[in-house]
């Protein structure tokens, strides 16, 4: 066998190689589409009613039912419900334990200080549950 067609043949050889072992990795790999959520995943759950979270923050605006927290240099906007309970936690003069008063959405004000127990939709946004206004 002449020496040139040696060379191509293992040339040929290497290549046929390094394409097979590409298309092996690439196949193994999956895109975004083809993965799945798995946020998605729970919230298709039977088994599973509900995601809470808790947002802590200053409020730096309100506006109708969408109040926007602030901490840390970071904003995000809540949409309060309709008809969620509302408390404000106030410290009693000279006691120990502080006492909680039902307020409105329209007693809130910018710089007070909140918890807000919010829920996940099954359309992936977060809405306010419950708002708690720290002393």
């Amino acid at each position: 066998m002449k020496k040139s067609n040696l060379i191509f043949l293992i040339i040929g050889g290497l290549i046929l190689l390094g394409l097979g072992y590409g298309y092996g990795y690439l196949s193994g790999q999956k895109t975004v589409e083809e993965t799945e959520n798995p946020l998605t995943t729970l919230l298709s759950s039977k088994v599973i009613d509900e995601l809470d979270a808790i947002a802590s923050g200053e409020i730096t605006a309100i506006s109708e039912r969408n109040l926007t927290l602030t901490k840390e240099g970071e904003s995000w906007s809540i949409l309060i419900k309709e008809g969620v309970a509302i408390e404000r936690f106030v410290a009693p003069a000279g006691g120990t334990t502080a006492d909680r008063e039902e307020i409105g959405l329209a007693d809130l004000q910018i710089g007070d200080q909140v918890n807000v127990v919010c829920q996940l939709t099954t359309e992936g946004s977060w809405v306010g549950i419950n708002v708690i206004v720290l002393p």
